[in-house]
């Protein structure tokens, strides 16, 4: 299964010319050099990239070459942003630098929520619906509430507390998916009459 790098919907011009070809993380993203990971960027799959390196170092060992090639101007640049990101950061913590290639692109980005998603009604809406509709235990709700209110299976699974529980996600959407089929209130592409 392929790994994924997500990025803030501002990087992505940053990202398709080249600018932007190093990512710095609190936490280590769990890839390794010479493995290709998928990007995305607000909400949308915009290509492949393939890992060069990962080094781990501390916030305050951040040179403006790595800055530079985060897509910043400056180290003193990047630290800021890094704190906007990650409010608890201190100077001495470590963080994970991930340097990447941008292998593919894609001209028409890929919405993330709809890769095999099988309705017109977006993963919120159908969160809504089954919450309208289906009786549902309390963490079906509690998941699909955020779904609701997040607009994204990314930013539910962030809210849950990890973003790589966006297969929690999907499954429980699915499941409610399926509930609201048998019920007649939600119809696959293609099976209209």
């Amino acid at each position: 299964m392929m790994k994924h790098l997500m990025f803030s919907k501002s990087y992505i011009p940053l990202l398709l010319h080249g600018k932007k070809t190093a990512t710095i993380r609190a936490k280590h993203p769990g890839v390794k050099p010479g493995e290709e990971v998928i990007v995305h960027a607000g909400g949308k799959i915009i290509g492949k990239a393939k890992v060069l390196e990962v080094r781990r170092l501390r916030l305050d060992e951040i040179t403006d070459e790595v800055a530079r090639l985060d897509g910043f101007n400056s180290s003193e640049e990047l630290r800021a942003a890094l704190r906007k990101h990650y409010p608890n950061l201190g100077s001495r913590d470590t963080v994970y630098l991930v340097i990447f290639e941008l292998v593919e692109k894609y001209e028409n980005f890929i919405n993330e929520h709809l890769e095999a998603w099988p309705y017109s009604e977006s993963p919120q809406e159908v969160a809504v619906l089954a919450l309208t509709h289906l009786n549902l235990d309390r963490d079906q709700r509690k998941i699909l509430s955020l779904v609701a209110r997040e607009g994204s299976i990314r930013r539910a699974a962030a809210k849950l507390g990890d973003i790589r529980l966006r297969h929690v996600v999907r499954g429980v959407l699915r499941q409610a998916a399926k509930m609201l089929e048998e019920k007649g209130l939600l119809t696959r592409i293609g099976s209209r009459e």
